[in-house]
């Protein structure tokens, strides 16, 4: 487990583990690069360098309670690439770490060899915005970290997924700085990919669970339909932390995905 200080003094927690072409992923809002454990295992397996993190705000990183959006994100991965002397990788984003992705190679588009874009987004229209925050901020407000928690990691997976899983992630998300978690979720709804997605050119994977209630599946369509390289996987049976729920398609689809792209 190592640290690295970002422009502004933040430190930020990061692991790299394995050996061969980089691959980052980039877990969501509320999560910990733990949340990435399943994926990270089989990426090593196959021949691939893993560099997992914590966002600033979460896990173990560092916080001051500066103004973000989702531009913060991308510049501190930035950092990252340059403190590991990474040249160009595969980005793996997870929800807002799918906006982090996104915003990272319009800033960055020579530093990236591929995007997997997991139950994520490109933008969120404004009803749908307003509903998001209507719906969570009165925890945050009221200092209910852990109601919020039981909010969203019910309507994280489905009803057949194990209730290990739903308590495990309970307990990362209401682990939380609330201060963190509020600035985080504001930069992540207000992320807006719209301008560069048809300028995309490099492969692009989307993968989403069918029953996604947060990102929902016509999200990841819509990016599919404005990414010209890219290609869908819809996860039967798997809401929004279908990663973690349906490890074994994901992975399946993840490695064909990078061994593909690693071919040429």
């Amino acid at each position: 487990m190592r640290q690295t200080l970002t422009n502004q003094g933040i430190k930020l927690r990061y692991e790299v583990e394995g050996e061969g072409p980089d691959v980052v992923l980039i877990h969501g809002l509320g999560q910990r690069l733990e949340d990435w454990t399943l994926q990270k295992e089989a990426l090593i397996k196959n021949g691939f360098r893993v560099l997992s993190y914590d966002l600033r705000g979460h896990g173990e990183s560092a916080w001051r309670g500066e103004e973000v959006n989702i531009d913060t994100y991308a510049d501190d991965l930035n950092q990252l690439f340059q403190e590991l002397s990474i040249e160009k990788a595969h980005l793996v984003g997870l929800s807002m770490g799918g906006a982090i992705a996104q915003a990272f190679y319009r800033a960055f588009s020579e530093k990236v060899e591929s995007l997997v874009l997991a139950a994520t987004f490109s933008y969120f229209p404004e009803p749908v915005k307003q509903a998001s925050l209507e719906s969570r901020l009165p925890y945050l407000d009221q200092g209910k970290m852990e109601e919020l928690a039981e909010f969203i990691a019910r309507r994280s997976f489905t009803e057949k997924a194990p209730v290990q899983l739903i308590e495990n992630t309970k307990k990362v998300i209401a682990a939380n700085d609330p201060t963190a978690y509020r600035a985080s979720m504001i930069a992540s709804v207000n992320a807006d990919s719209r301008d560069i997605l048809a300028k995309i050119s490099l492969p692009v994977l989307i993968i989403v669970g069918e029953g996604d209630l947060t990102t929902p599946v016509e999200y990841s369509r819509y990016l599919h339909q404005h990414i010209e390289a890219s290609q869908l996987v819809i996860i039967p049976e798997a809401r929004h932390i279908c990663t973690q729920e349906r490890p074994e398609p994901f992975n399946q689809a993840l490695l064909a995905f990078l061994h593909k792209v690693e071919e040429g």
